[in-house]
């Protein structure tokens, strides 16, 4: 088998690219990236950057059929105009070498004893242990330095270390399937160290390329190893703080805490957010709760029955759309979520003149309405399904949404029923995936309330993600939202052909920018 070193050409270049774009580290030439855990989140960017890398137009399957490094270099050989190799040459590496970062993972893995407590995995370890699942999330902070900075960011860390169940844990099988492992309180987990100058932590390619060997090191989720490393970067003003943690563990909301939580203790704030937290009886909590007969007698169980999952008409070379509308309050999450969703699923159902029809949002339960701290590291978010009616009023589904709402804060979350014994899975299983997880034709993310930012840098921000978005195919709609200055804007990726007529009459307004290639946006009837 032919490895990275061994490889020349355009072999090279797309090996590199692999590595740079997925954070899978380097890869055997002749296995199916798949197979090696490559998501098809993953997939479309890897297919975007090859597009860019090589100047050319890239078909959206092209990763799909062309799934290992060689057959993707074969491939591209093969078509015209292939943009040559850049001259320039690559940015040198920091001095962190990936070894010195493993063998501190490894150094990590030994607080794992006789005395350490198992107990059962949550469904989505065996979900994404069982796809390869491959995707890490870090958490990047930056002070000044100062006395004692670097002592109290180290202290701030083993504070979250020592009350967390889940960054005291690895995955490991035992007889009775896949378990968390719990390492006792008071471990000591070691914090990889490095030196940098003030120019290198102000150079956005020196921390880029810190935070891909901590993505590449730490890999796809799997078992016998920790689930997370963090990094402290000093220079002779500065100190950089990069953790990242696997997704079997952490989400964009925990990571949303660990910057609060360690920002105020850095400040000698009291922190916001409790750093103790038990996993354990989290599960258990969750596990109880949604039972497959208590999700199916659920009443909105019995509403998205009825919800239809039409196919959209798209425009041939998908493009942005940013719409628009006011809110009472911004301030408010849910008072802005509910509006969306109303909106948003009014205008689908008459563009696809369906009388109802499913959409969902990713909700932080936590920031909308109290509830214990009953396990995660960070906040309790849950992706919230709701069925829209061709012109409901919004009050009607205001009152449905806060009956959901509650449900959902105590503790409703569907897909712990349906992915319960993944990837062994019930025909009542599949049904309830059906209504809860495939049904909804969008997914909305709503970013929250941004201040003192323009909002050209805000979708500049976003361009990323929407190249990736865009390249899904299906009826699947996905949606980044967020507000500023009383006006919520919600942005699609890819919009299937509608009116100006039909937009307006859901209360909602196309935004024309006044640097129309900031956003180009879909043409409208």
């Amino acid at each position: 088998m032919t490895s990275v070193h061994e490889a020349t050409g355009l072999e090279d270049r797309v090996a590199r690219l692999v590595e740079d774009t997925t954070g899978m580290g380097q890869v055997p030439f002749d296995e199916s990236l798949f197979a090696l855990g490559l998501s098809s989140i993953g997939a479309a960017v890897l297919n975007v950057g090859l597009s860019e890398a090589f100047g050319v137009e890239l078909p959206d399957d092209f990763v799909y059929v062309n799934p290992t490094v060689r057959t993707m270099a074969r491939a591209l050989a093969a078509v015209p105009d292939v943009a040559p190799a850049p001259a320039t040459p690559a940015a040198p590496a920091p001095a962190l070498a990936s070894t010195d970062l493993a063998a501190t993972l490894a150094r990590n893995g030994e607080v794992f004893g006789e005395t350490a407590e198992l107990f059962p995995a949550y469904f989505l370890q065996r979900w994404y242990l069982h796809d390869g699942y491959s995707s890490n999330i870090t958490v990047e902070l930056s002070f000044a330095k100062q006395p004692g900075v670097a002592d109290r960011c180290s202290q701030a860390i083993g504070k979250l270390i020592e009350g967390s169940e889940l960054l005291r844990s690895r995955l490991v099988q035992t007889e009775d399937g896949l378990s968390f492992q719990v390492a006792p309180a008071g471990v000591q987990w070691e914090i990889a160290r490095v030196g940098a100058t003030d120019a290198e932590l102000q150079d956005r390619s020196f921390v880029e390329s810190l935070r891909s060997k901590l993505s590449t090191t730490l890999g796809k989720v799997r078992t016998d190893q920790p689930l997370h490393q963090p990094l402290l970067v000093e220079s002779d003003h500065h100190l950089l703080c990069v953790w990242t943690f696997s997704h079997a563990i952490f989400d964009q909301a925990s990571a949303h805490v660990v910057k609060r939580f360690v920002a105020e203790e850095v400040a000698g704030m009291e922190p916001v957010y409790p750093a103790h937290s038990s996993y354990a009886e989290y599960a258990r909590w969750m596990t109880a709760y949604n039972t497959i007969d208590r999700i199916e007698a659920h009443p909105l169980t019995l509403r998205l029955a009825s919800a239809k999952t039409p196919e959209f008409t798209f425009p041939d070379e998908p493009r942005p759309l940013l719409l628009s509308c006011p809110v009472e309050d911004s301030s408010d999450p849910e008072a802005v979520t509910r509006t969306l969703i109303h909106r948003v699923g009014t205008l689908l159902a008459e563009v696809a003149q369906v009388d109802r029809i499913a959409v969902s949002t990713i909700l932080n339960i936590r920031e909308v309405g109290s509830m214990d701290n009953r396990g995660l590291v960070g906040d309790y978010h849950s992706n919230v399904t709701f069925p829209v009616d061709r012109g409901q009023s919004s009050s009607s589904l205001l009152a449905e949404q806060r009956a959901v709402l509650a449900d959902y804060r105590d503790g409703l979350q569907p897909l712990v029923a349906v992915f319960g014994t993944y990837p062994e899975m019930s025909e009542r299983q599949r049904r309830l995936d059906d209504l809860y997880n495939i049904r909804p034709v969008t997914k909305l993310n709503y970013l929250g309330e941004l201040q003192s930012q323009r909002l050209s840098d805000v979708l500049a921000g976003l361009q990323g993600v929407w190249a990736s978005l865009a390249a899904f195919r299906g009826s699947r709609i996905y949606a980044t939202a967020f507000s500023m200055a009383g006006t919520a804007y919600v942005a699609f990726p890819r919009f299937p052909v509608t009116s100006h007529q039909v937009v307006e009459g859901a209360g909602l307004s196309v935004v024309t920018l006044d640097e129309p290639d900031q956003l180009p946006h879909t043409e409208l009837r």
